[in-house]
């Protein structure tokens, strides 16, 4: 049992399942990878120059989105190393992101109510809804728990 007294100014937290690991984003905009059982670190992204305020892995853990106020990332957890910048649209601000269950692809949310889908492995954007148009109002949060999604096709 170990705890993370000596890490401070931590804007978000998540866990990689699969590899028994827990990841923090910081306010100045660092993330760090720590082993569950040792309470060691295993690395640290550097990237962000904002506070970090999401990170998501894909399904197995080869893959991570992290997003700030200006901008997002898509790391390789095990290099430490970024693989493609994401940025907002003119004027937005990334609000959320969140890898699709089970395929290489992730879902950004802007403050100009766009939904954008990004192929994770060939780095691409795949398609942009508006959120309005679709559902009428805007979206404050969103998760897949108990959505089932058919299969995008990648235009890029």
């Amino acid at each position: 049992y170990w705890c993370f007294r000596n890490e401070k100014y931590v804007s978000v937290i998540e866990f990689l399942q699969c590899y028994n690991e827990i990841s923090l984003g910081y306010f100045n905009g660092l993330i760090k990878i720590f082993d569950l059982d040792s309470g060691k670190p295993c690395g640290t992204f550097i990237g962000h120059t904002k506070p970090v305020k999401k990170i998501s892995f894909n399904q197995i853990g080869d893959q991570c989105v992290s997003i700030s106020d200006d901008k997002g990332f898509v790391w390789d957890p095990f290099k430490f190393e970024k693989l493609f910048l994401i940025e907002p649209h003119e004027n937005s601000i990334i609000l959320g992101a969140m890898f699709i269950p089970w395929y290489y692809k992730f879902i950004v949310h802007t403050s100009d109510n766009l939904l954008s889908i990004w192929h994770s492995r060939k780095g691409c954007l795949v398609k942009t809804l508006n959120v309005l148009e679709i559902l009428g109002n805007c979206i404050r949060s969103f998760s897949f728990k108990k959505l089932v999604f058919k299969k995008l096709k990648c235009q890029c």
